[in-house]
């Protein structure tokens, strides 16, 4: 990535990133010595696969930066990935170097030990202890193939932990466009000060880490959790300005209260990564102390990942909506009949998106890394939606989350939507009945109740089913495939 490795130079005397838990920074300038270490140690100087199992360690996270700013292709995964999973990707996908933190013997036995010493310099010291935090292994399979294309940058994992090996395929160029994007949306400056605490194989998360670093912002580093009490003392011990979130995290934050939580300089908050009711919007709103910004956004990882965003405190009418296309993409509606003809015109259709930032294509296998571009910058979401006559986007739901039975087609997505007031529900059809899935804490006549009121189900079709706690991805999404 051309803007990174320029943010790395432009801003090398800034801190780039901080360990929220020690304390510990890294400068722009140390993170391109990583850069240039790892291309002195690398097969090759570009083309080259590089897994790096990340963990939001100032280690781990330095030498991803290091790497997405070489011309090399970069796989952040799961360091929680089963062994038999990681196993998987490396028969199927063949890197070139894998990076971890993980103990050897829950690695592959195939992976060869490499030592990487820094030489010289007065970032010597730092460097060296950076990189004892991390282990290096070549990647001991053959054949290694050519070099990889020199304008893929990103692989992406689809499916979380579940271990289909069914990548993204995403550009130098399609990373550089969005976060350029966000950057602009958000008015990120060199002064911002970001809460990193979404992992960085997800999306989300790496959108984060590389929009403030493209912008000279830092990155404060965490591995706590919401419920962790040093989660919020990071916040307040390292002053930062924003905060993003999924809708697990706003459910949290409603419940706490910001008044309790005492945090003055949090400017700005965004959420993705799954839809945020209207009512918790409007509630969330209603917390923000004047001048607070709060972005509602909608992406996918397919575009790398961003396609919309807007500040809900400067247009409170749009509330509901995911606002109006990032930069210079476009969005359209298609219809089973084809694209909706009447612009704006509220009806509902899947959303289609165009624009810079589109990935690839999807990889299965190393061959799949050489193909060109296969979309067109075309990118068929699958989401259910509308626009509105400020082209203002709005979510209706998923067009694989719609169920048939009985010869009725319910949205599982407006179910779930419908009984959120409520609590937050897990929604999935199996075996000819709609499975409701909640926590302990709520009564399922309450959410029996709640959907009779709204919906005509037939038969015995509801099933409620209590468990202590939903599951979730990493990433704080729910996990429908575990359940």
């Amino acid at each position: 990535m051309k803007t990174l490795l320029s943010a790395l130079d432009h801003f090398s005397d800034k801190t780039a990133l901080v360990d929220g838990h020690s304390g510990q920074e890294v400068s722009f300038s140390t993170i391109r010595s990583m850069h240039d270490l790892l291309l002195s140690v690398l097969p090759r100087e570009t083309g080259n696969l590089i897994f790096i199992l990340s963990d939001n360690s100032l280690s781990l996270t330095t030498l991803l930066l290091a790497s997405l700013a070489s011309e090399n292709v970069v796989c952040p995964l799961d360091p929680a990935l089963p062994r038999a999973i990681l196993e998987k990707y490396i028969k199927v996908f063949s890197p070139n170097l894998v990076i971890t933190s993980a103990e050897p013997r829950t690695l592959p036995k195939e992976l060869t030990p490499l030592n990487l010493r820094a030489k010289g310099g007065g970032e010597q010291k730092l460097l060296t202890n950076l990189i004892l935090e991390a282990r290096f292994y070549l990647a001991n399979l053959e054949p290694k193939g050519k070099p990889l294309p020199s304008g893929l940058r990103l692989l992406l994992p689809t499916s979380g932990t579940t271990g289909s090996a069914k990548f993204v395929r995403l550009s130098a160029f399609n990373l550089e466009d969005n976060s350029k994007s966000i950057s602009g949306a958000m008015q990120i400056t060199a002064n911002d000060k970001a809460f990193a605490h979404l992992p960085a194989f997800y999306s989300y998360g790496l959108s984060v880490l590389l929009s403030h670093s493209c912008s000279g912002a830092r990155s404060i580093l965490s591995k706590a959790g919401i419920m962790d009490k040093e989660f919020w003392q990071q916040i307040q011990r390292h002053n930062c300005s924003f905060f993003p979130g999924v809708p697990f995290h706003y459910d949290i934050l409603l419940k706490l209260g910001l008044d309790r939580l005492k945090l003055p300089t949090l400017n700005s908050f965004s959420v993705a990564g799954g839809k945020l009711s209207a009512d918790k919007q409007l509630a969330f709103t209603q917390q923000l102390p004047p001048h607070i910004d709060f972005y509602i956004m909608y992406g996918q990882t397919e575009a790398a990942p961003r396609i919309t965003t807007f500040n809900l405190c400067h247009f409170p009418e749009k509330l509901g909506s995911v606002g109006p296309v990032i930069s210079t993409g476009q969005l359209t509606i298609s219809s089973p009949e084809g694209l909706i003809d009447t612009p704006y015109s509220r009806q509902e259709g899947e959303i289609i998106y165009s624009g810079p930032n589109v990935m690839w294509g999807y990889a299965e296998t190393r061959e799949d890394l050489y193909k060109a571009p296969q979309l067109d910058n075309i990118l068929e979401t699958g989401d259910l939606g509308y626009l509105d006559d400020d082209k203002f986007l709005y979510i209706t739901g998923r067009t694989k989350r719609i169920s048939k039975l009985y010869g009725l087609r319910f949205n599982l997505d407006d179910i779930e939507q419908s009984l959120s007031r409520i609590s937050t529900c897990a929604i999935i059809e199996k075996d000819g009945k709609i499975r409701i899935y909640h926590e302990t804490a709520v009564n399922s006549s309450a959410l029996k109740d709640a959907l009779e009121k709204q919906y005509s189900f037939p038969g015995n079709i509801l099933t409620f089913n209590q468990l202590e706690k939903l599951p979730r991805l990493p990433s704080g999404k729910l996990d429908y495939k575990r359940l």
